[in-house]
């Protein structure tokens, strides 16, 4: 019986090794790489195929993908004899991995206080924006912690199935530097205040500025203020007076046909008028109850309680009103907002909008050192130029000399590159803070002029808000608020 068993199963054993024979393919295996060339794919039917002859194929047609380290083709193999030992036909298994890349971890700064709030406190009793009163907490005390540099992580470079590098980059320095009433610690990582004063974020330097209040107004008794620090006028500023601040600004009267200027914020709880020449500059926002013939110019936004009235207006950030823009222009690159824009009276009344009227003021500097670097770079170039074909003849002085050039042109386009990266970012930022709309909310009149682009639109009735004023379809409309 036994016998019999053992010749059945010899007989099924033949047969099966006929059938192999018999059904052997070709071509044993497929190679496919993937998209992102992170995987080598393998499908195949290796029946009737020996190991060897697999492992010999699998190796030419590995190299027939230009893959060529002896390593990879090692790994390749021992993962194909994992493949083999499991399945004889199979599609689309992963041979190789390639190993992606592990970005870096951007660094940060980690403020200890709430700096940065936007907007203003809301009115309880009316329910509006109180402009006296920012969200933003800018008093600090001596010793306080005012920030901490959280410091970046490298990332890791990855390959691909080909063992090419897939290189990572680098993390952006953290800049942040101590100026004026602050210190670091030995780390250079931890901020602190040295006096009680106001905080003050001037590009990557941050200031504790220093405390003066003008207990009366700014005219002829006082005469012109120029202040390093924070400065406080309990009254008023008068016509043909001068103040600046290296700090913020808080006025609790009026300002009447005066130079103000300041690095920091103005706020003036009165209102503002202007006159011929008159200025008013802010690189913080600009915030009082109104604007009456003014040039104004805001690097973070514009805040009015009660109107806009005959002035020239520009900001890098929006232009809220709570109540009536009338005549004069506006140019500002985030939101213009108002219950009114225009007048029954149909006085002109322009609005740019999404428009970065600082942004030439703030590349100029990079794009004149990009041409002086471009000139010098075309002297250098056209000076080694002649001599690249023959350079390694030269007298040896001359060579030294070829050399010297040839890196000194080097670090020039690195510089060149660097340049356009700065301006390309500034471009980029301006990009992203623009918001090329207006919205009244009550009333909009006859004879508001707008632009947004190239784009222009005028409006020829009045139409009651709330309304915006937008683009669409590649073309300025008035549209409903949600």
């Amino acid at each position: 019986m036994s016998d019999e068993i053992e010749n059945i199963e010899n007989k099924i054993e033949k047969k099966e090794k006929d059938e192999t024979f018999k059904y052997k393919p070709t071509v044993p295996i497929l190679l496919r790489v993937s998209d992102d060339k992170m995987q080598l794919l393998i499908s195949g039917d290796i029946r009737g195929w020996g190991k060897e002859e697999l492992l010999k194929y699998l190796e030419e047609i590995i190299k027939e993908e230009k893959i060529l380290e002896p390593n990879i083709i090692e790994s390749a193999k021992n993962r194909f004899l994992e493949i083999i030992e499991q399945e004889k036909i199979f599609t689309n298994i992963i041979l190789l991995q390639g190993k992606p890349p592990i970005p870096p971890v951007e660094g940060r700064i980690e403020w200890k206080q709430d700096f940065f709030a936007q907007g203003y406190e809301i009115d309880p009793e009316t329910g509006l924006m109180d402009y006296r009163k920012p969200k933003a907490k800018l008093n600090v005390k001596e010793g306080q912690l005012l920030a901490v540099i959280i410091s970046p992580k490298e990332g890791e470079d990855g390959f691909d199935v080909f063992g090419k590098t897939i290189p990572v980059s680098k993390p952006k320095p953290i800049r942040l530097r101590a100026g004026r009433n602050v210190k670091t610690d030995d780390t250079n990582t931890h901020f602190f205040a040295l006096i009680d004063g106001r905080f003050r974020l001037e590009d990557d330097v941050v200031h504790v500025d220093n405390y003066l209040e003008i207990q009366g107004s700014v005219g002829l008794e006082t005469g012109n203020i120029h202040h390093l620090g924070y400065l406080v006028i309990n009254k008023n500023v008068e016509s043909d007076s001068i103040v600046h601040a290296e700090g913020d600004i808080e006025i609790k009267g009026y300002v009447e046909q005066a130079d103000i200027s300041t690095k920091g914020k103005l706020l003036v709880f009165g209102g503002i008028t202007g006159g011929f020449n008159k200025k008013i500059i802010a690189k913080g926002s600009v915030t009082s109850k109104y604007f009456l013939n003014l040039y104004v110019e805001s690097e973070e936004g514009i805040y009015v309680g009660k109107e806009i009235d005959q002035s020239q207006v520009y900001s890098r950030g929006p232009v809220i009103v709570g109540g009536r823009i009338v005549g004069g222009e506006i140019v500002a690159l985030g939101e213009v907002k108002a219950d009114q824009l225009g007048s029954e009276a149909c006085i002109k009344t322009t609005l740019v909008l999404g428009e970065d009227y600082f942004l030439p003021r703030y590349i100029k500097p990079f794009e004149d050192e990009k041409k002086e670097k471009q000139e010098l770079l075309e002297k250098i170039v056209k000076g080694i130029k002649p001599l690249q074909s023959r350079w390694q003849s030269l007298p040896l002085d001359a060579k030294n000399a070829y050399i010297k050039l040839v890196q000194q042109a080097k670090t020039i386009k690195e510089s060149i590159d660097e340049l356009e990266k700065k301006i390309n970012e500034l471009i980029h930022e301006s990009k992203k803070k623009s918001l090329p709309q207006a919205i009244a909310r009550k009333h909009l009149y006859p004879e508001v002029f707008i632009k947004i682009g190239d784009k222009t639109f005028q409006t020829r009735e009045y139409i009651k808000g709330p309304v915006k004023i937008a683009l669409a379809m590649g073309e300025i409309h008035l549209l409903a608020v949600a």
